[in-house]
């Protein structure tokens, strides 16, 4: 399936979908909690 290669490369342009993943506070909760440690926490 092709679909995904179009997201994929969307989120590699603009990184619109990583920034709505990242935007949701669940989201850092849990990788804050796994120690994940990155600027945009």
């Amino acid at each position: 399936d092709q679909g995904p290669i179009i997201v994929m490369i969307e989120n590699y342009r603009s990184k619109l979908l990583w920034n709505l993943f990242t935007s949701c506070p669940e989201v850092k909760a849990g990788m804050q909690s796994l120690a994940f440690t990155a600027p945009y926490l």
